[in-house]
This record gives structure tokens, sequence and C-alpha cells, in this order.
């Protein structure tokens, strides 16, 4: 898979972010993430990115509607 041209500019901050604890994403995020590896990597190597991607330290938060209300608002 071809890298994405912004994908340089936010290696730094994004790892910044990882090792600081500060990545919260809900369940949706996570299917997502999954449908996107599985479907463009293949059921194997997209199940060891997987892996890769649900090692880091993420705080898990629940989608409840007022908070997609919310974040629509914002959006």
């Amino acid at each position: 898979m071809k890298e994405p041209p912004e994908h340089k500019y936010v290696v730094k901050p994004v790892e910044e972010a990882l090792r600081a604890e500060e990545i919260a994403i809900n369940t949706v995020i996570i299917m997502e993430v999954a449908h996107f590896l599985i479907k463009n990597l293949g059921a194997e190597e997209g199940w060891r990115k997987l892996d890769v991607f649900l090692g880091f330290p993420f705080v898990i938060v629940d989608l409840t509607y007022d908070l997609a209300l919310m974040s629509v608002r914002f959006s």
C-alpha cells in the first residue's frame, strides 16, 4: 500500500500522543480500522496490523447518543 503524503507530517505528533497515552477512541473506530486493514491488506496481514494497532494504550470511550450528537455539533 502506498504511503499517503500526509504521513510524514503526523508521525511525530501521533507517536508523542501514544507515549503520553492521550488518544481516546471508541469501538466504532476499532471496527472501522479493522475493516480497512483486512479489506486492503487481506485477512492475514490485516489481522497482524490490527493486533499492533490494538496494542497501543488507547482510552476506550463509549459512543453514547449524547456524545455522538456533541461530536457532530463540533465537527
